[in-house]
C-alpha cells in the first residue's frame, strides 16, 4: 500500500509539474502577446500612411508616431515641415505647423503686447483644422474645439504658459506649463 501511495504521489507531483511548466509556457505566450499588442499600439495605421499619401501628394514623409489615439505623420512639403494627425478612422483631424511671430494677426500682437508684456515670446504653432472632420485635437496635453488657431510660447523667469490666438486675432488664455 505504502508503494502505491508513493507512486500515486509520484503521479499527482509530475501532473503538478506539467500543469506548472504548461503555465509558464502560457505565461510566456501571454508576454508575447502583451508585448505585440504594445508594440502595435506605438505603430501607427497602415490605412493613415495611405490617406496622408492621398491628402498630401508630393509630401515628404520624415517621421511617424502614436500620440494617445491618434497617428502623427511629419513631413516636408515646399520646405516647409508639418505634422498631420489622423483618428482611430484614419481621418484627417489637422496639421501643425511652426510659424513665427510675424504671422500672428496684428491685432493679437498688440494685445500680447499690452496683456503680456513681461514675458518673451517662443515657440508659434498654427494648428490648421480639418472643418470635415468633427474629432478634437489635443495640444500640450489638452483638448480643443475644432477651429484653425494659433498656440504661442510666453515665458518669464519662472513661469511658462501658452496662449491661443484665434485667426482672426482673438486672444485666449490656453494653459500653464
Amino acid at each position: 500500500m505504502a508503494v502505491l501511495t508513493v507512486s500515486s504521489l509520484t503521479s499527482f507531483s509530475q501532473v503538478v509539474a506539467t500543469s506548472v511548466e504548461t503555465d509558464v509556457v502560457i505565461s510566456d505566450k501571454k508576454l508575447l502577446k502583451e508585448a505585440k499588442r504594445e508594440a502595435r499600439k506605438s505603430e501607427i495605421s497602415s490605412r493613415s500612411l495611405q490617406q496622408f499619401s492621398a491628402d498630401f501628394p508630393g509630401a515628404e514623409q520624415i517621421g511617424t508616431a502614436r500620440v494617445g489615439t491618434m497617428d502623427k505623420i511629419s513631413f516636408l512639403l515646399n520646405g516647409v515641415q508639418s505634422e498631420a494627425y489622423y483618428d482611430m478612422s484614419s481621418n484627417l483631424i489637422g496639421t501643425i505647423t511652426e510659424k513665427t511671430v510675424d504671422d500672428l494677426p496684428k491685432i493679437a500682437l498688440k494685445t500680447i503686447g499690452k496683456n503680456y508684456k513681461s514675458y518673451t515670446i517662443g515657440r508659434v504653432l498654427l494648428y490648421d483644422d480639418n472643418e470635415a472632420n468633427d474629432s478634437d485635437m489635443t495640444l500640450y496635453g489638452r483638448q480643443f474645439a475644432d477651429a484653425d488657431n494659433y498656440f504661442v510660447e510666453l515665458s518669464r523667469p519662472g513661469k511658462k504658459i501658452i496662449i491661443q490666438v484665434s485667426t482672426s486675432g482673438d486672444v485666449f488664455f490656453f494653459k500653464s506649463l
